[in-house]
């Protein structure tokens, strides 16, 4: 089978580094797997991130396609957080990943 041209494997190659690129990205696609979770629930499996810091990494997450946030405005308010098909994806490519990791 022949290899796809260089620039389709960059531009393939730079998806996946741009998510292995940030630990707390993969973290959290870990993390959330195939549940959802509210805010405060992902703030207390995550307490070495900031407030600021973990809504930044749920919107980039949520930007990019991996996640998807649900917000209800009925007071209080609540905002969900659950993976996406492609958040689902990535998780099934992580998962060997971090059994070898485990491994080794």
């Amino acid at each position: 089978m022949p290899h796809a041209p260089f620039d389709l494997q960059t531009m393939f190659f730079n998806r996946t580094y741009e998510l292995f690129a940030s630990r707390w990205k993969v973290y959290l696609i870990y993390a959330i797997g195939e549940e959802t979770y509210r805010m405060g629930q992902l703030q207390r499996m995550f307490p070495a991130i900031s407030r600021v810091t973990l809504t930044g990494y749920l919107q980039d997450l949520e930007r990019e396609g991996y996640v998807s946030r649900l917000a209800y405005p009925a007071p209080p308010l609540r905002v969900e957080y659950s993976l996406t098909p492609l958040g689902l994806g990535a998780l099934e490519m992580l998962r060997p990943l971090i059994a070898w990791g485990a491994e080794h």
